[in-house]
């Protein structure tokens, strides 16, 4: 047997393997409907209350998402908190574009329409437009439940910040 020949030169690069499919993305799909009257937004939609965000005092949220999915028991948790006024922030984040997102507090309640659900929110962030159609992914961050009430406030007349402890 003879000796090894030299290597060859590298052969040309392959063409390029198939896309990937989509990551796992946390929330409920929905598409974003720009009616803003109290109402079933239809299914898979989320609605604001009003057109100018920093205005928003209601969402108005389809019991179905996206993928056909029964929600209503989530809508119904959004509001378990017991913080008065801050029950958890929502954050509605465009599907194609997650840097164009609202984030509001939900701040009381969630009411039963038929359909859907009403969550009566704060404004808290923005960035970017959301349009008529735009599919988006929402997600919850629930607030603590509110702590227990302390002992009361401390009287005035016992405190003394010139005493030390032991200075009797």
């Amino acid at each position: 047997s003879g000796a090894t020949g030299a290597t060859g030169a590298t052969g040309n690069a392959g063409a390029d393997g198939a896309d990937g499919a989509d990551g796992v993305t946390n929330g409920y799909g929905f598409a974003v409907s720009d009616t803003t009257t109290d109402g079933d937004p239809g299914a898979d939609n989320i609605r604001f209350n009003n057109a100018a965000f920093a205005s928003v005092t209601s969402l108005f949220i389809s019991n179905a998402d996206g993928a056909a999915g029964d929600v209503t028991a989530w809508l119904d948790s959004l509001d378990d908190s017991s913080t008065p006024g801050h029950k958890g922030l929502l954050r509605i984040v465009r599907a194609a574009d997650p840097s164009i997102y609202r984030e509001v507090a939900v701040t009381g309640t969630v009411t039963d329409g038929t359909g859907y659900r009403r969550v009566p929110v704060t404004p808290v962030a923005t960035a970017g437009a959301l349009s008529d159609g735009d599919d988006v992914f929402v997600m919850f961050s629930r607030t603590g439940n509110a702590g227990a009430a302390g002992a009361g406030d401390m009287v005035a007349a016992t405190y003394d910040p010139n005493t030390v402890a032991g200075d009797a």
